[in-house]
């Protein structure tokens, strides 16, 4: 069994439901985990040790730089995670009803640091200000 979520179901099964507070179609394929924390941020590397899979999914909340701020924080001890791109999605092919979109984001580690963590990409997915 592969869990392969379209972007589409991530955005309306999963992230929806999360945000909500609904029931989740299945809690054993998502991890929550703080991927931006001050203590153990590399604690997530663990489960790619654990498994045989090249892409596992997270919940983790983000956190702003400051207070009434609109910068998201994205840093650990150790590096940033760097935006990349920002892509919509939409629930139809039309592209008239948008759902959501996807953000990608490369791991750069702090200058100075022996880079043995290897190449990390990111997708942060959030929902569109409809579905909020």
């Amino acid at each position: 069994f592969r869990f392969r979520p379209t972007h589409v179901e991530i955005i309306e099964h999963y992230l929806y439901n999360k945000v909500h507070g609904l029931p989740l179609s299945s809690n054993d394929v998502l991890i929550e985990c703080d991927l931006y924390g001050e203590k153990d941020s590399w604690s997530w590397r663990k489960y790619f040790k654990d498994c045989d899979e090249s892409s596992l999914y997270f919940f983790t909340k983000l956190k702003k730089v400051t207070t009434n701020g609109s910068r998201i924080q994205r840093s650990t001890p150790y590096g940033t995670w760097k935006l990349n791109n920002d892509k919509p999605i939409y629930r139809d092919k039309a592209k008239k009803n948008q759902i959501g979109s996807m953000r990608s984001l490369t791991y750069m580690p702090h200058k100075g640091l022996k880079s043995t963590i290897g190449r990390w990409v990111m997708h942060e997915f959030r929902l569109a200000g409809s579905l909020l």
